[in-house]
Order: structure tokens, then C-alpha cells, then sequence
């Protein structure tokens, strides 16, 4: 898609997107002053050299007055300074028309010509427009021609007029050459903003400042906002797509953000134009186009992100709870609302299968009554009716898409109605013996094949739901059976090395594209010298290093809970050199003053890669929280090992945690301040891996006075020694 809807009949004005007077000082105030100022010295010096009479005087000093005081009343009323630049275009005709005259009136020698000349090339810099700059240039050789031709002196020779026409081409040719090299580079910054605005992998949509309505978009917002074609997409506020539009006191913070930083973002969700909801990551930024100011709009889709981190926070969730209480309710309801809150789309409910009847019975449901499951699903097994017996009696999913086209009973057909349903899905869920247990079934308000996310979501529910139905089986029939209940457990505790396993996998690929990503960045930035693009690969380097950062992090935590603990001698100055260089490509890292004193005198045993992960972790975490305020920001690392035990000391003279949140900073997903986009995860991972070493950690700080983190660790070296002995 072009953005040739740029080019429209409304011209849009660079506009401040604060309320207060802008007090900048721009060019039009400097060339009105020195106008107005040169003009002045100018007409009294050519009064006093009888060039021109008094009258001609007065109307210079008219001018410079006039000039200046513009200049003053362009900083306290709006009209004059949003015309200011049309108010010194007139002035500069003004001022040749006065030159005519004076040309026509009064002698003038050729230095005064070659003066005027050079006089008028600097006042054909101003000009924005092509037609503005040849109209000027027009009237300058009126007044080249009014000075040679039209007055009389014996001083001026043909020579000297065909030289004054020379110069006047020179003029002319430097001036228009200037204007056309200025308008390519600004056609070529203008096609790199079109193609990155084009082919970005978001939604891009460019706003105008004032009514805040579109003014155009990229094909991928047509794509992600599912719409027909820019049309439907241009000349609407983009936060009638929010699901929660921002209150004014909001947007003030983000005009102030804008303001004051590169830009602003925040995770919003959105719908579509066919109802569609999905949760994107929404960027604000002002950027120039075509002489004029824009709102530039990015939407990144991260539904996917969104919805793996919801669904594993609800499988955790669902299985602590399993192991805390007693029964199935809460932790099936507890799954069931997370998954629906998880695809809106979509209701769900758990039958319980007996065995001895050979029938289904209505289990649990977060927002479906017993009622209207009884009267839609409960069938008979021996009729071969009913589409949760279906699934039960073949022990395979059905699927049905047309709810309202089955043969169902009438009173069946106004409950679909009253509840908008209109296809189902039935999954059996059956024991590791092949028997069934029970039925999950899942309703759509929609007719659509369901895509691979759907599926796996499901999947993953019914695998858990097996588990609590077997777990609750098991307990029910023999609660004295302790190595029946042994083997559940194990097969739970399976399941949740299963669940590690896939976030390890998933983890590993996705550092798999971020380092071909910071691979093709360092390329790029070797291979431009264009400072502007330098600067979106800086922040492009900062977000894969950060996302790289939270991949990292989760896969510490796999590693930690599933490593075994492996006991070796630690050459501590080189680990604290390898987080060193680990942490380089931070933000502000390169700032950071670091501060190393380790006593060595006894060696340390100890688990080396968890070790690396706290480390490395503290590290991370006092460069996240620097104080940008600081003068001299720096990181402490003081190691102390005895026989017995290391102590590692890491102060910085960061932000500093109030003491209110030393035992939350620890906790998962906890950020106890939003200067940093964390994830949450570093302390937490940091916690979990110092308990597999026994280890403790301890935090002294306070807001604005720096954090110092006191890490006690067990140094293994008289095991090792006696092994080594043994």
C-alpha cells in the first residue's frame, strides 16, 4: 500500500500536543529579527550616503519596527505565531517591491547590485514551495533589469549588465540546485519511512495530531483489524478498537510521555471490525512526513505470548489447588473460568461418566447451568443420541458445528437460542486403562473450523481434567490404598515435568530467531553510516536483548527445577567477568561504574551454573533499576569465602525498594517499580535457585538510597576434600 493518502486537500500543521505555549524560538523568529534589525542599519546607512531620500527612510524603519515587534507578539498571541512563516514570506516580497522601487528611483553603482544579489540568495532560503522560490526569483530579475536598464548612469556599462545578468543566473541556479538537493534527500528520508511503515510486521497507522482521526495504514492493519480495505481503517480514533479507551488524566500522562521521550507503549486489548478480540502491544511516537507532524500508531499482535503465559499461570494454579484441597470442585471450576477468560469464544463443562449406569451426569460449568446441559446432553447410552454419549460410548472427540440443525428436542432448541450457541465439541476423558471418566464438553458462538491454538488449549484441558477426575477416583475408592495414591501423585508430578519440559523446549527455539535477529543488526549497522537508521537499531538491539532476557530467565527456571545439583570447584573472578560481559548490551549498562573486590584465599565448591544464574541475575536487576539521576552510577561485588560458606555482597546506588516490598520483589511476576520492562521473573528465579543450593538471601535498601542484595551460599570444599580422600 502507497501513502498517497497523504496527499490530501487538508494540510496538517505541526501542532504541540501540550496545552502550554510552546516558547521555542524557530527560524522565521531569527530571520524576522535580523530583518528587521540589518533593515534599519541598512536604510540609515543609505539616508547618510544620500542613496535614497527621508520618506524612504521612514518606510525602512517602518519595516524593522514592524519586524521586531511580530517577533514579540508571536510569543503571546496564537495568530501571529502560527502565521509567522506567511507573514515573512509577505515581508521579503514587501521588501523587493521597495527595491524596485528604490532601483527605478536612485542610482545605483554595481557594488550596490552585487550587494542586493547576495542579499536576495540569503532570502531565498525561507522558501518552502517551488512556486514561492521561482515567484521570487522572477522579481529579482525585475530588479536586476529596473537597476541596469530603466535608470540612467554612465557608471553601468554594458559589461557591467550583462555581468549583473550572470550573476543574477548564478543566483538563481544555486538557489534552485539547493532546493532540488534538499528535496531529494527529503524524498529519499520519505520513501525509508514508507517502506518501513509499509512492510513493518504491525499494524501501523499514521494519526493526525489535532482530531486525532487516522489518515492512513499499512496493509498489516488491515490484516490484524480485519477490514475490507484502508477505507474502512482511515478517519477513526483508533481507541474505538480498544476494549478500555483511555480517561483524559490518561492521556495527559501519555501526551506528557510523548513530550518528554522517543515514544509510549502499553499492552491494551483490541477488537476487531468483526467483533474479534486479541491483545497487542500499542506504541505512540510523533513523527515528521511531508513537512508536517503525525501521530505514528504500532499494534503488535501478542495474543499468542499473552495467551501461553494465562494458560500455564491456570494449569499451575488449577494443579496447586488440586494439591491443596479436597474434592474437584474448586480446582475444575478454578480451570474452567481461566479457560473461558482465556477464549471468550468459548464455555465449557465437565460430566461425570458411572460406569455401573452407563450414563452421563452434569459435573461443573463456570457459566453454563445444570439445566441447560441436562436438557442438551443427557441422553441415553443405548440410544446412540446425544452428543457427549457419542464421545463416551466411541471414546473419540465429536464434533458438531450446526447445534440448531440437530434433531434435539424443541425445549433443547430455545436454550441454544437464549444462549447464543451454536456448535459443540465433546472430548472423552479416559484413564490410562482406556476407560471413560467423563466427557469435557466445549461450546462456540461461532460456526468456524477451530484453529491449532484452540485445539492445544483443549487438549491441555482435558489432560488436566483426566488427571483431577483420576486423582478424585482414586481417593474415593480406596483412601487407605497409599501405593495407589503414591503412583497418582508420581503421575501428576509427571505432568508437571511435562509442562517444564515444554516451557524449556518452547524457550530454547524461540533464543533461536532473537539471535539471527541481533546477527542481522550488528550486519546492518556495519554496513550504513546513517545515524537516523543507527538509532531504530539501538532500540531494535534493546528490545531483543530484553526479550532475550525473560527467554533466558525461563529457561533458568526450567533448568533449576530440573538439573540435578552438580558440586565443583568456581574461579569467581573469571564468573563475575562472564556476567559482565553477559550484561553489556543492557541499556545504560555502558554507564554503569563496577566495583570488584573478591577474596580468593579459599577456594569455592559449589553448583557453577546456578551460581552464573545469580549472579548474573542481581547483576541484571541493578542495571534495570539504575538511577538515571545519578551522577556516578555503580555496582559493588564484594565475595568473601570461608570453609563453611561465600558471602556475596552486590550494592548499586540504584532507585533503591522500599521496605515495604523487600519480601513481594521475590515473588513471580512481582516488579515492585515500572521504570523497567521486566518481566517479573529474575528475583524469583534468583529465590528458587538459591533454595536448591540451601542458600539465603537477604536485601538492605530503601527508595532513592540504592539496594544492597547479601547472598549466603554453603561452600562444599571439606565434602569434596573427604571424597576426594575416600
Amino acid at each position: 500500500m502507497d501513502l498517497t493518502l497523504f496527499n490530501h486537500n487538508k494540510k496538517h500543521k505541526p501542532i504541540s500536543l501540550s496545552n502550554k505555549k510552546s516558547s521555542i524560538i524557530t527560524m522565521e523568529h531569527i530571520y524576522l529579527l535580523l530583518a528587521g534589525i540589518i533593515y534599519a542599519i541598512n536604510g540609515y546607512v543609505y539616508y547618510s550616503t544620500n542613496l535614497i531620500g527621508f520618506f524612504v527612510l521612514l518606510i525602512n524603519i517602518f519595516f524593522a519596527v514592524a519586524f521586531i515587534v511580530t517577533v514579540i507578539l508571536s510569543f503571546f498571541i496564537r495568530f501571529f505565531d502560527k502565521h509567522l512563516f506567511k507573514i515573512l514570506q509577505a515581508s521579503l516580497y514587501l521588501i523587493m517591491v521597495q527595491s524596485i522601487f528604490e532601483s527605478s528611483t536612485y542610482k545605483h553603482d554595481f557594488n550596490h547590485i552585487i550587494g542586493l544579489l547576495v542579499i536576495y540568495m540569503v532570502c531565498s532560503m525561507p522558501f518552502k514551495s517551488n512556486t514561492s522560490l521561482y515567484v521570487f526569483l522572477a522579481i529579482n530579475f525585475l530588479m536586476v533589469s529596473a537597476s541596469t536598464f530603466f535608470v540612467e548612469n554612465p557608471l553601468m556599462s554594458n559589461e557591467v549588465i550583462i555581468l549583473a545578468f550572470f550573476t543574477g543566473g548564478v543566483v538563481s541556479m544555486v538557489s534552485i540546485g539547493s532546493r532540488l538537493r534538499t528535496q531529494q534527500k527529503l524524498k529519499q528520508n520519505e520513501q525509508f519511512f514508507k517502506d518501513m511503515f509499509n512492510e513493518s510486521a504491525g499494524a501501523n497507522f499514521l494519526t493526525d495530531l489535532q482530531s486525532m482521526k487516522t489518515v492512513s495504514c499499512n496493509k498489516k492493519a488491515i490484516e490484524m483489524f480485519e477490514a475490507s480495505d484502508e477505507n474502512e481503517l482511515n478517519g477513526v480514533d483508533i481507541q474505538l478498537f480498544q476494549l478500555s479507551t483511555f480517561t483524559r488524566d490518561e492521556m495527559e500522562a501519555i501526551k506528557t510521555e510523548l513530550k518528554d521521550n522517543w515514544g509510549w507503549s502499553r499492552e491494551i486489548e483490541f477488537k476487531t471490525l468483526t467483533g474479534h478480540t486479541f491483545w497487542g502491544n500499542l506504541e505512540y511516537r510523533i513523527v515528521q512526513f511531508q513537512n508536517n507532524s503525525f501521530l505514528q500508531i504500532r499494534i503488535t499482535d501478542i495474543s499468542e505470548r499473552i495467551r501461553l503465559e494465562q494458560l500455564l499461570r491456570a494449569e499451575k494454579a488449577t494443579l496447586e489447588l488440586a494439591s491443596q484441597t479436597e474434592g474437584l470442585e474448586k480446582p475444575v471450576l478454578n480451570l474452567l473460568a481461566n479457560i473461558e477468560k482465556i477464549c471468550p469464544g468459548m464455555r465449557c463443562a465437565l460430566l461425570f461418566y458411572d460406569e455401573h449406569d452407563r450414563s452421563l451426569s452434569f459435573g461443573y460449568s463456570s457459566s453454563l447451568n445444570r439445566t441447560f446441559v441436562n436438557n442438551l446432553e443427557l441422553y441415553s447410552m443405548n440410544s446412540g443420541t446425544g452428543l457427549t454419549n457419542t464421545a463416551a460410548m466411541t471414546r473419540k472427540p465429536v464434533e458438531l458445528n450446526e447445534l440448531n440443525m440437530n434433531s434435539l428436542a424443541s425445549h433443547a432448541d430455545g436454550l441454544i437460542n437464549i444462549n447464543h450457541l451454536v456448535a459443540c465439541h465433546a472430548y472423552p476423558i479416559l484413564s490410562e486403562t482406556d476407560a471413560v471418566l467423563g466427557v469435557l464438553a466445549v461450546y462456540f458462538y461461532d460456526h468456524v473450523k477451530r484453529n491449532g491454538q484452540e485445539l492445544e488449549m483443549i487438549t491441555r484441558m482435558t489432560n488436566i481434567c483426566r488427571i483431577l477426575l483420576v486423582k478424585e477416583k482414586t481417593i474415593q475408592e480406596n483412601k487407605n490404598y497409599l501405593n495407589t495414591l503414591q503412583v497418582k501423585n508420581n503421575e501428576l508430578k509427571k505432568t508437571n515435568d511435562e509442562l517444564d519440559r515444554f516451557v524449556y523446549s518452547t524457550s530454547h527455539d524461540l533464543r533461536v530467531p532473537l539471535t539471527n535477529v541481533m546477527g542481522l543488526i550488528d550486519i546492518t549497522e556495519m554496513s550504513i553510516n546513517d545515524e537516523a537508521p543507527k538509532k531504530y537499531l539501538a532500540l531494535m538491539r534493546q528490545s531483543v536483548v530484553a526479550l532475550d532476557d525473560v527467554i533466558r530467565g525461563i529457561l533458568d527456571y526450567s533448568r533449576n527445577a530440573r538439573a540435578e545439583i552438580s558440586m565443583e570447584e568456581v574461579n569467581i573472578r573469571k564468573m563475575v567477568d562472564d556476567v559482565k560481559e553477559a550484561v553489556k548490551f543492557h541499556h545504560h549498562a555502558n554507564a554503569i561504574d563496577f566495583r570488584i573486590f573478591i577474596n580468593e584465599q579459599i577456594p569455592l565448591y559449589t553448583d557453577k551454573q546456578r551460581l552464573f544464574v545469580i549472579l548474573n541475575n542481581l547483576v541484571s536487576n541493578a542495571i534495570k533499576y539504575f538511577n538515571q539521576q545519578e551522577v556516578h552510577p555503580f555496582i559493588s561485588i564484594v565475595v568473601q569465602i570461608n570453609t563453611e560458606r561465600a558471602l556475596i555482597f552486590i550494592e548499586d546506588n540504584g532507585i533503591g525498594i522500599p521496605e515495604a516490598y523487600h519480601e513481594k520483589v521475590f515473588e513471580m511476576f512481582y516488579r515492585a517499580s515500572s521504570q523497567a520492562n521486566g518481566s517479573g521473573l529474575g528475583l524469583y528465579i534468583l529465590k528458587e535457585t538459591l533454595n536448591r543450593l540451601n542458600g539465603k538471601i537477604s536485601v538492605v535498601s530503601g527508595a532513592d538510597i540504592g539496594t544492597t542484595f547479601i547472598v549466603e551460599i554453603p561452600n562444599h570444599i571439606n565434602e569434596y576434600n573427604n571424597k576426594a580422600i575416600a
